[in-house]
């Protein structure tokens, strides 16, 4: 690596005989220790969360059919146009999905603190000192009791604002970010109208929860959909900054060891 430089893989030194060639857009550059941080690829995990985020919403998707499905036929067993056998397979097949949806829940969620967090370091890197959450939090803040009412929405508004434009003061996050974030909030909170029937609840309780479960489906797959959308947007945006920086003629020095050559010594040295 050129001593010229203070941190990269490119852009080339201006002596470089490769310099003239094209060489399509530069990669992401990796900051050296003590420059501030590191600023490591976004897309892997982007990508990564909104696959696993995808199938969590078609699993979704499919709990609300066979939610409705298996309450219909609880119905239908309580009036006697069911029997037991049809009962229970109904059920082996509500169960089956809701577990395999759980389980996919939970790997989506991994990746989106993946995501987030290399998201978070990055920002902290680029604009040093801006922002009000450490990157510990873009994990942390998923799992810490009442504070993962809160915490998870103020790291993408943080995310948000830190990855605007270099002209721009501030940046709010837009409509789409409280939307996806109040519909992940509902499809949390709505199990908890479940009704609690012991070992053997009444038919119609069970008819109740099912519904519950349902409607708490539906604001799963609303917060999926919306949320695959702010990954990708706020995956973009953090490309655009970098790419801003890369192409700007003298940044600013809490950005600049990014991808811009270093001063020249003082004279004698």
């Amino acid at each position: 690596m050129s001593s010229d430089y203070a941190v990269f893989s490119s852009p080339p030194p201006a002596n470089d005989p490769s310099a003239g060639r094209a060489m399509g857009p530069p990669p992401i550059p990796v900051m050296t220790p003590g420059s501030g941080g590191r600023v490591e690829p976004l897309d892997g995990r982007a990508n990564a969360t909104r696959v696993t985020v995808w199938i969590s919403t078609g699993l979704a998707v499919l709990g609300v059919a066979t939610g409705i499905y298996y309450a219909q036929t609880v119905a239908g067993y309580r009036d006697g146009s069911v029997d037991l056998d049809g009962l229970i397979g109904v059920e082996n097949l509500h169960r089956g999905t809701a577990i395999v949806s759980l389980a996919m829940l939970f790997v989506s969620g991994i990746t989106t603190m993946m995501w987030l967090h290399r998201l978070t370091s990055n920002t902290e890197a680029l604009r040093p000192g801006e922002g009000d959450h450490e990157a510990k939090w873009a994990i942390l803040g998923w799992i810490v009791p009442f504070l993962n009412f809160v915490r998870p929405q103020q790291m993408i508004k943080q995310a948000w604002s830190l990855t605007r434009p270099r002209d721009r003061n501030t940046a709010a996050a837009p409509r789409i970010v409280r939307s996806w974030w109040a519909a992940f909030l509902a499809a949390s909170l709505l199990p908890r109208l479940a009704i609690a029937g012991g070992q053997q609840p009444a038919l119609d309780d069970v008819i109740f929860n099912t519904y519950v479960v349902v409607v708490s489906n539906m604001a799963l797959v609303a917060a999926g959909v919306l949320f695959v959308s702010v990954v990708s947007r706020l995956t973009a945006r953090h490309n655009d900054l970098i790419q801003e920086i890369y192409t700007a003629g003298a940044p600013p020095a809490s950005v600049w060891p990014l991808a811009v050559p270093a001063p020249p010594a003082p004279a004698g040295f």
